[in-house]
């Protein structure tokens, strides 16, 4: 079940909207989403996979994105670019920031000088989680690690631009595409018998197709006045995830469930679970203002995951061969 969306649609000139990181998950998913927009989407990339058509772009490069932006009359920009390994951030500092700070930097004052609206994928990881409680846009950021912290550096560095934004935080972000929570999971799971998994650590599973969904539903709209700018003072950040709340247990379970694995998944502690990649122990978002402010309705993870896994049993994950620095 999708998102319910009640964007009204404006007929309007078609827009020439370029996407970076589009090789990543979220990239692929916006490729697979907005096969139905009138509107020209131009995917860019610093790799190729597949047959897909990736203009090559690296966002580190501002005059690149000068002559991109310029060449392909671009209108508007999505930027999925980001540096996706929370563990390697920790060894990679240079490089995490790399792509998510001065990226972001510098496509947000392209478009701050182009005049042209940017949507950036941001993270749950600019919060800690110590409160335990679902953590709201204005609540002060206290990122966690050094993802967290080069993540609130992309973000902060958007929203000093002056440019017209929106930055969408999401988290525990899984698709059909690349490695992911849910492929790594499926594919970790079918060499085992038993699987111990954290009950001790919770989030929101959240697809893809969610966030994909919004983004080109938003832009068919044409309906920019959330757009945050730093000259009027707007905030323009939502955060955006499924509904629902699971422990890692919980998504291994119903993961494997659906597809049919024959394992069985051992609640655990964190520390004696086979996960490995240390994360916050809450990372839930409060999606109570994206709901207001779009009048939208999202759909429950274990909704969106019944989709996900069936399309994966369909087409069969892509995993490995998708590997880029894109979230």
């Amino acid at each position: 079940m999708r998102a319910k969306v009640r964007f009204v649609l404006i007929v309007s000139k078609i827009m020439n909207i370029l996407v970076t990181g589009a090789n990543g998950q979220v990239g692929r998913t916006l490729r697979e989403v907005s096969r139905g927009s009138s509107d020209r989407y131009l995917f860019s990339d610093v790799s190729q996979v597949g047959d897909f058509e990736t203009l090559y772009l690296d966002v580190t490069n501002a005059d690149a994105l000068e002559i991109v932006c310029e060449s392909e009359m671009v209108d508007f920009i999505v930027n999925c670019a980001a540096f996706p390994d929370v563990a390697m951030a920790e060894d990679d500092h240079v490089m995490a920031d790399l792509i998510n700070r001065e990226g972001p930097a510098n496509v947000a004052k392209v478009a701050a000088r182009r005049k042209i609206p940017l949507i950036h994928i941001s993270s749950c990881f600019v919060f800690s989680g110590e409160s335990g409680l679902p953590a709201r846009e204005d609540q002060s950021p206290s990122p966690w690690g050094v993802y967290g912290v080069t993540k609130f550096a992309g973000e902060v560095a958007v929203r000093s631009s002056k440019c017209r934004f929106l930055i969408l935080r999401t988290g525990w972000l899984y698709s059909p595409y690349g490695r992911n929570p849910l492929t790594d999971l499926l594919k970790f799971c079918s060499m085992h018998r038993s699987v111990k998994m954290s009950y001790d650590r919770v989030g929101t599973p959240t697809s893809a197709f969610t966030v994909c969904r919004f983004i080109v539903d938003l832009i068919g709209s044409r309906d920019f006045s959330r757009f945050g700018n730093s000259e009027r003072g707007v905030d323009g950040i939502y955060n955006l995830t499924d509904e629902g709340i699971a422990s890692w247990y919980d998504f291994a379970r119903s993961a494997v469930s659906l597809y049919g694995l024959p394992v069985d998944v051992v609640p655990a502690l964190w520390d004696e679970s086979h996960l490995r990649e240390r994360v916050p122990v809450y990372s839930v978002l409060d999606k109570a203002l994206v709901k207001r402010d779009f009048g939208i309705t999202l759909p429950h993870w274990r909704e969106s995951l019944s989709d996900c896994v069936r399309k994966i049993k369909e087409e069969g994950p892509e995993g490995e061969r998708n590997k880029t620095n894109a979230l």
